[in-house]
């Protein structure tokens, strides 16, 4: 029997192919409810802090303040909007077509919606914010001092990657046959 290689990807996904529908409603729910909560959030930052208000806690530690991100985690690539756009749309498809029906047990689900919310919060950014279709910055702002200013898209797509690092990196590992 050949020895068939098992892909890291596959702690999370299962072996199953796909699975229904009716299997999916915690990533449905999660990843819904996720993207209304970052695109209210967004439209709150807007509407309270367009004047340019900050409001700091924690000795300024803690700011709200509002940024118009073109550029990806960090504000880098700003001049690389279009390829931003362009690959959350091609993740969008990947993560709804292939992933999403292969997600087996509640914590992949919900893990995979947190991505999806992610993804689709930023990408409706790009797409339908000034300056253009696809040109679109992405609306920033929690900021953290010395760190950066996110959203919560971006706290969807963080939780849910270091989620599948350390289930992938530290998780259970098959058992060894005894050696004789």
């Amino acid at each position: 029997m050949a020895n068939k290689r098992k892909w890291p990807w596959r702690q999370l996904l299962g072996e199953h192919p796909v699975v229904g529908w009716r299997h999916h409603i915690g990533l449905i729910v999660m990843a819904v409810s996720c993207l209304i909560i970052d695109l209210f959030t967004k439209e709150l930052a807007l509407a309270r802090l367009s004047d340019g208000r900050i409001h700091s806690w924690l000795d300024g530690w803690l700011e709200l303040k509002l940024v118009f991100n073109p550029g990806a985690a960090f504000s880098m690539g700003p001049g690389l909007t279009v390829f931003f756009s362009s690959l959350a749309v091609l993740a969008l498809i990947f993560l709804t077509v292939v992933v999403a029906p292969r997600a087996e047990g509640w914590v992949a689900n919900l893990l995979v919606g947190l991505l999806i919310a992610g993804v689709a919060g930023n990408l409706t950014d790009r797409l339908l914010r000034p300056p253009a279709f696809f040109r679109g910055h992405v609306i920033d702002f929690i900021a953290v001092k010395y760190f950066a200013v996110f959203n919560f898209a971006d706290i969807c797509l963080t939780v849910s990657v270091i989620v599948v690092f350390v289930i992938i990196f530290f998780g259970s590992k098959p058992s060894q046959p005894a050696q004789s």
